[in-house]
């Protein structure tokens, strides 16, 4: 975020933002400010930052799902593992992830491959991301399920903020 951006909501709000890290709280990293006049937010994420979160990305995938990427340089189909055990941010843009030729698009969190065939994580995989219940976003497209999970809250973050209220 821009940080005329960030200093212009802050003026409006009153408060300056939080930075939380959902890997604090479920198998991927991402990154967000959450602006909240709740006390003790920072000093009980403080706390938690310094236990270890047990959640790790493979736990959330179904069977021998895990990450994989391309590497950009050399041969484009080159698969890596991860280097850490937390799947990167879910985005809005996931859906778009899988080009015609198997390669991946947009997105950075894949499922099962084999010779080169990238699948993407099935929604309910990106709902355990974002620790939304399982079946959650039923009953509309693949397409919509992904756009307002990338677009949502990692819901147990903002439990977390809410369970700061005294």
């Amino acid at each position: 975020m821009r940080k005329d951006i960030r200093d212009a909501i802050s003026v409006i709000m009153g408060v300056e933002p939080i930075e939380i890290n959902s890997a604090l709280f479920s198998g991927q990293n991402r990154r967000r400010l959450y602006w909240t006049n709740i006390p003790k937010v920072a000093e009980k994420l403080t706390q938690l930052s310094g236990q270890q979160n047990l959640i790790t990305g493979k736990s959330l995938l179904t069977d021998q799902t895990y990450e994989i990427a391309t590497v950009r340089k050399g041969n484009p189909r080159q698969i890596v593992k991860p280097a850490t055990d937390k799947l990167p941010c879910l985005t809005a843009s996931y859906y778009k992830g899988i080009n015609a030729d198997g390669r991946p698009g947009k997105a950075k969190s894949f499922g099962d491959y084999e010779r080169g065939k990238i699948e993407m994580l099935s929604p309910v995989e990106c709902e355990r991301m974002q620790t939304v219940p399982e079946g959650y976003t039923e009953g509309v497209a693949k397409t919509h399920r992904y756009k307002a999970l990338g677009n949502g809250f990692t819901v147990d973050v903002i439990a977390f903020i809410l369970s700061c209220i005294p």
